[in-house]
């Protein structure tokens, strides 16, 4: 269960859409708001444990207003821009006192409300407060780099006391993916382009058709839609439902809707295991609406593996073959369609010379192929 941005601030009122309140004005007051949540969140916690699931909580520590509690007691721990406008404050990490205030108030916080994953986010330029607080001469970019090790210092801090920690790395959706955080992280949410209730299916498309080349442990949202054809370009090794998303809009208020949330629901944990495995495009990565677009994924150590197929919109193609990867052609191979559990037995040596056949006579249309080797005796 994921609670994301508006649960702090002690004076933070309850809201029904995150685009409304003044939540993000409590930024740097990381206690429990009373009006929000009465229980001061343990009690949320223990039911989400209790029913078998882990727990997700955002914070973004880095960041603060002005005038919030710790800016006033303690306005030497932050870094501020000469323009007196800007309210943002930044938590110097490589100040050791600041460091240590947000070393203790991540575990503290951790500690007490059973916090399976902790969700950095931080949703400002960092550059202009280090830069405008270098020393003058040959001293330029020493504060990012002193705030840059004490980052990767205090989450290693964190995984020590509590080896169980996930660290979800998030700073307004991938802008902070390097392979120092990649080593102690993962993005669970790897890019704000999906925060549009509904983006342009064929950009998450392109992400998913890239990115895992590179992380295969990130992910990404559904959007809105109760459809198919989104949801389907949407499964990674992170998934966010996002049908949930404000108070003001009906939430699975259908039957239609709840047997739609399941069957996908029930289907990407099927498909999950494969998208950390050995990962192939079968197609040029596009954003354009009239081709089609294929991946897959290899599971060698099982011998199986999924091939996902997508005919977008405005393609005039209603068939298209595709070169698999890691394919034995002395075997047997057996392709599983998942929506209506038809099967097709080819060989390895067809799947070598002719590739795999897909047609498909609806546009906008998503398939997904289990297959599985069979040894030939």
């Amino acid at each position: 269960v994921w609670i994301d941005a508006g649960w702090y601030g002690i004076n933070t009122k309850p809201t029904d859409d995150d685009f409304e309140g003044d939540w993000y004005l409590q930024t740097g007051d990381w206690r429990v708001s009373p009006w929000v949540y009465p229980g001061g969140l343990k009690d949320v916690s223990e039911a989400i444990h209790a029913a078998g699931m882990k727990f997700l909580l955002w914070l973004e520590p880095e960041r603060a207003i002005k005038h919030t509690p710790v800016t006033e007691e303690h306005p030497e721990y932050f870094l501020g821009l000469s323009d007196v406008e800007d309210s943002n404050l930044l938590l110097d990490l490589g100040n050791c006192n600041a460091w240590e205030y947000a070393y203790q108030m991540l575990s503290e916080t951790i500690e007490k409300l059973n916090v399976d994953c902790y969700r950095q986010d931080a949703n400002f330029q960092p550059i202009w407060f280090w830069d405008g607080n270098d020393l003058q001469g040959d001293r330029k970019g020493i504060t990012q780099i002193k705030y840059i090790m004490g980052l990767y210092r205090l989450w290693d801090a964190l995984l020590e006391r509590f080896p169980n920690l996930c660290i979800d790395n998030c700073a307004s959706g991938g802008k902070r993916i390097d392979i120092e955080t990649l080593r102690r992280s993962v993005p669970l949410w790897r890019s704000d382009y999906q925060c549009a209730p509904n983006c342009d299916i064929n950009g998450t498309l392109s992400h998913h058709m890239s990115f895992n080349s590179w992380l295969p442990y990130s992910g990404t949202g559904t959007g809105r839609a109760y459809d198919i054809y989104r949801t389907r370009a949407s499964y990674d090794a992170s998934l966010t439902v996002a049908y949930s998303f404000s108070g003001k809009e009906p939430f699975c208020d259908t039957q239609e809707k709840i047997d739609f949330t399941q069957k996908i629901t029930n289907e990407y944990l099927r498909l999950r295991p494969y998208f950390s495995e050995d990962f192939y495009p079968l197609t040029e990565v596009s954003a354009k609406a009239d081709s089609w677009a294929a991946v897959q994924f290899d599971r060698p150590g099982e011998g199986d593996g999924i091939v996902q197929v997508f005919r977008r919109e405005k393609s005039p193609c209603t068939m298209a073959s595709f070169e698999l990867f890691a394919i034995d052609e002395n075997a047997e191979y057996v392709f599983s369609d998942i929506d209506d559990y038809s099967e097709l037995f080819i060989s390895g040596k067809e799947l070598k010379e002719n590739g795999f056949c897909v047609a498909l006579d609806q546009k906008r249309t998503a398939k997904v192929y289990i297959y599985r080797k069979i040894q030939k005796e």
